[in-house]
Order: structure tokens, then C-alpha cells, then sequence
């Protein structure tokens, strides 16, 4: 199973400052980047999501170079679900989705629950 990824403004990928642009306006001197993607509640605090393999050299740089990557978790009916940092970044892509699996900390805001199985759309933002 292969994934598509959209280069649309608002949906799966976007870069630039505190507002969303398109990627093709995207140019040197933004501050901030962020990759959205579809993630699922693996526990009470976790949440596991997948990025293009695209962006893995540069997520893993950073994350190596141990610098930060906040998340922010949306429920599609609801909106602002919790926040929380990236945890961990699998050794290997997936072959079959071209994908790189990560986990990420969440703190639910609110009176959300952290229900295994529950899927979220998810930003994963980085400077």
C-alpha cells in the first residue's frame, strides 16, 4: 500500500511562519516548518504516526542532534485534542508505505480521552 501525499494548503503538508501557506510559497527565511500527518492512540499517553521518507533525513538529524519537536493532535469533529513531543524515531523505513514510523508524548486537553485505536491528525513542528 502506497500513501499520497498533497502539497495543498491546509491539508497534508505545509511550511512557513504561525500561518499555513502552500509549500510552493515556502522560501528561505521562514520561521518554522511543520508536517502534518494521521496518527492513532497507542496508550494512554502515546500516540504512533508515520512521516514521508522525504523528510527523514531531516527529522532524524534533528532528533539525534536532540532538538525539540512539538506535536499538536487535532480531532477531526472537535478540533485542538492535546500537545506533547516527539519520543521516538524508528531505525528503519517501511519499504511497502516509503514511510518512517514515529511516537509521540501527548497531554489530552481538556476532557479528552487517550482511547487506544482513536486516530488523530497530527502536527509535528519543528525550527
Amino acid at each position: 500500500m502506497k500513501l499520497r501525499y498533497k502539497l495543498v494548503q491546509g491539508t497534508t503538508l505545509a511550511f512557513g511562519p504561525v500561518k499555513d501557506v502552500s509549500a510552493t510559497t515556502a522560501r528561505e527565511g521562514d520561521i518554522g516548518v511543520h508536517l502534518d500527518s494521521a496518527g492513532r492512540v497507542e496508550s494512554s499517553n502515546s500516540v504512533t504516526f508515520a512521516i514521508p521518507e522525504v523528510y527523514c533525513q531531516d527529522v532524524i538529524r534533528r532528533f539525534d542532534a536532540h532538538q525539540a519537536f512539538t506535536v499538536e493532535a487535532y480531532d477531526p469533529q472537535r478540533g485542538k485534542f492535546g500537545h506533547g513531543l516527539l519520543a521516538w524515531v524508528d531505525n528503519r523505513i517501511d519499504p511497502d508505505t516509503a514511510t518512517l514510523k514515529c511516537r509521540a508524548s501527548l497531554i489530552p486537553e481538556g476532557e479528552n480521552l487517550m482511547v487506544p485505536g482513536l486516530f488523530l491528525n497530527l502536527r509535528l513542528c519543528w525550527r
